[in-house]
């Protein structure tokens, strides 16, 4: 894709997020499993060709993930045990906890693993 059509189908994007998304999902968002996969995706698909983990993690998506409170952890930890993911962040946000230790920071197979521990420990899974 050249320059102008990615500036064309970003600002395509932007309109339609902003004016039909709530429209289109609002009915789903009283179901919280709803609400997680829709938002999950939308986060997911925009920002699967991120690196930088800010970014993901700033993603309005993910951050109304993390809005969605206490309910939403076994959800994140069902989501978990299926694939690996940038789901630390919003745990740790969530929950006011990081049972990471220092030297396992950066290995995604450890800290995933620890916080499926957590998880297991705490009723959540």
């Amino acid at each position: 894709i050249g320059d102008e059509s990615f500036v064309i189908r970003k600002e395509y994007k932007n309109f339609v997020d902003h004016f039909y998304f709530d429209l289109l999902y609002s009915r789903q968002w009283s179901d919280p499993l709803a609400k997680f996969l829709t938002l999950k995706l939308k986060w997911e698909s925009e920002t699967s060709y991120l690196s930088s983990i800010t970014e993901i993690s700033m993603h309005p998506a993910y951050q109304q993930i993390i809005g969605m409170g206490r309910d939403v952890i076994p959800l994140i930890f069902s989501e978990m045990m299926g694939k690996r993911g940038h789901w630390f962040w919003a745990l740790k946000s969530i929950t006011g906890e990081d049972p990471v230790m220092p030297e396992h920071r950066g290995n995604m197979k450890k800290m995933t693993d620890t916080w499926l521990q957590w998880g297991r420990s705490r009723g959540y899974i």
